[in-house]
């Protein structure tokens, strides 16, 4: 495994978890390095990103929003009945920018939902290089 393979694992799940195990073991690296890049990326990415969204918010253009009430009704109730765990199943579909952007504008700079957060991209890493294991062997 070389260097800038695993740099670019890395910047690839930076933004999207759910593409980075098949290019990784399209690239010839075995499952714990690229668990290993995987995560890494991953993490970075929704950090950096969670941390950064109030500066991505002050530049964005402003102009004047339209409110649906019966969408921001059924997305405050969507948050109170299920918490952080409906991110659970929703972080491989979208990219780990977006997820960082939503988790913040729901719950806020609590350290608990970023390490809660961190954990979840952790286990769906794990989940997503065991499931493309059997690609390596072909």
């Amino acid at each position: 495994m070389k260097l800038t393979q695993f740099i670019l694992i890395v910047l690839l799940a930076t933004v999207k978890t759910l593409v980075s195990p098949p290019v990784a073991y399209a690239m010839g690296m075995t499952l714990w390095p690229a668990f290993l890049a995987i995560a890494l990326g991953g993490v970075w990415g929704f950090v950096v990103t969670f941390y950064l969204t109030d500066s991505i918010e002050k530049l964005r253009l402003r102009r004047k929003n339209k409110v649906n009430l019966r969408k921001a009704r059924k997305i405050v109730a969507l948050k109170q009945k299920h918490n952080l765990g409906v991110f659970l199943f929703v972080l491989p579909v979208f990219s780990v920018p977006v997820m960082a952007f939503i988790v913040r504008k729901f719950y806020g700079r609590a350290r608990k939902i970023v390490f809660s957060s961190c954990l979840i991209i952790i286990l769906w890493c794990l989940v997503l290089c065991l499931f493309y294991s059997p690609i390596q062997r072909f």
